[in-house]
């Protein structure tokens, strides 16, 4: 929610920079509406998926897997609270202004048309997944949240597919070992630094070499 709250996300800008200031911000409180619906659609899932887990063992651990499940619907349920606060922080009187809602809502629109229309014209499903991708990341939707909207919007629309896939293939993501290097190196870099062992290796390499 900190990435979130500080717009610190990746996303693609090009095409929204060309629109004037305020209906560039328009857009984005338009994204933030289509976020907030999307998040607590999602939290339903997430939570079933949370209960049906809880009675499972975590193999490596040994703990309830509604431990590690848990932290999707709880983080869903945090990033809303910072959209809505920020949603709050704008004011009453910017919502109140015609051309800026009709952005806003015409935002929100264009991303469920991006599969929307695919999907009544009975295009494959590869098809509809990059056009509500490329339409939502040109939008500048953050792309951490382009794909996962893109395919809930298609499980709703085709119908008859639990939405708990989502959550399940969410938290697969990122149940990786190898994910642990990147935070780990990072840690082990700012340990060697303040520790002085950076330092001493550049010296010993200097005093090796000469130079």
């Amino acid at each position: 929610d900190a990435a979130l709250r500080r717009g610190q996300h990746p996303r693609v800008t090009a095409l929204v920079r060309l629109l004037a200031p305020g209906d560039r911000l328009a857009v984005d409180r338009g994204l933030r509406l289509v976020l907030i619906a999307f998040f607590l659609i999602l939290v339903v899932p997430g939570y079933r998926l949370t209960v049906a887990s809880a009675a499972e063992l975590l193999p490596a651990s040994g703990l309830s897997g509604a431990t590690m499940s848990a932290a999707l619907p709880v983080s869903l349920l945090l990033m809303t609270v910072v959209l809505v606060a920020e949603c709050w922080r704008d004011g009453s009187a910017v919502w109140l202004q015609r051309r800026g809602l009709l952005w806003s809502i015409g935002t929100a629109v264009v991303v469920l048309a991006s599969v929307g229309i695919p999907l009544a014209a009975g295009a494959a499903p590869f098809v509809i997944l990059v056009s509500g991708f490329l339409t939502t990341a040109a939008l500048g939707l953050p792309l951490a949240f382009t794909l996962a909207l893109t395919s809930m919007t298609y499980l709703l629309g085709i119908g008859g597919v639990r939405l708990t896939i989502l959550p399940i293939k969410i938290l697969g993501g990122v149940d990786s070992f190898v994910l642990l290097s990147s935070p780990g190196c990072r840690l082990a870099g700012v340990l060697m630094e303040s520790a002085g062992i950076s330092k001493r290796i550049v010296d010993l390499a200097v005093a090796m070499v000469g130079r």
